[in-house]
């Protein structure tokens, strides 16, 4: 732009100058002898050249003007990109350490329900051990769980200290918001067969239900 005000203003002073030279020959006696008609056109050829090169210099702005704009897209769409590709990232990263974080749980929760399996042949975990568990599995998803995955986190822990019968449904609600959690879909799973899945027999499962709630 400031190049282009340079030219108007080389162009304009160059305009006035060839005016002045023909005003004066029109004055000057020696030379009045000159043809009026080709002054005129001498005029009109030295306008219109300046008429073209001032088009020229505008149109040449305007492209500049779209393709420093299109510059601009081009590198919001660059940046917008990269955002994406960073939040991808911080949620891979995220849904790592919820994995972990969960397969813990599960395999804690696993333990509990195979201690009735005779085939198994694991010791028991401590009570201190299952404390230690607890509390980081807590300490967890409150840093990285979901909201359904503390609130079906809580109610599990009320099912399991009331006895109200209801055990296994709260561990099935919590299993599928985990799962959830992690980007896995529930569609098509039953009624606690995430639970049966850790079971000897799951068919069993009414039978230990019935026990649970006696």
């Amino acid at each position: 732009m400031e190049l282009l005000k340079k030219l108007l203003a080389y162009l304009f002073s160059a305009f006035a100058g060839a005016a002045a030279w023909i005003a004066s020959i029109n004055f000057l006696p020696q030379i009045g002898a000159y043809d009026a008609k080709v002054l005129a056109a001498i005029v009109t050829v030295v306008g219109t050249l300046m008429t073209g090169v001032v088009l020229a210099l505008l149109n040449h702005s305007k492209s500049k003007t779209r393709e420093i704009e299109a510059q601009r897209k081009i590198s919001e769409r660059e940046l917008e990109v990269q955002k994406q590709i960073r939040e991808r990232e911080i949620e891979e990263s995220h849904r790592g350490r919820k994995v972990d974080m969960y397969l813990e749980f599960v395999g804690m929760v696993s333990h509990f329900m195979q201690a009735s399996n005779t085939e198994n042949k694991k010791k028991p975990l401590t009570q201190q051990q299952i404390l230690d568990k607890i509390e980081k599995f807590q300490n967890g998803i409150l840093l990285w769980g979901g909201p359904k995955v503390i609130k079906a986190y809580l109610n599990y822990r009320l099912e399991a200290e009331s006895g109200h019968g209801k055990l296994f449904e709260s561990v099935d609600v919590l299993y599928r918001a985990i799962r959830e959690d992690i980007g896995l879909s529930n569609e098509g799973l039953e009624n606690l067969e995430t639970v049966k899945l850790y079971l000897k027999d799951p068919g069993e499962l009414e039978k230990i239900k019935d026990i649970t709630r006696s």
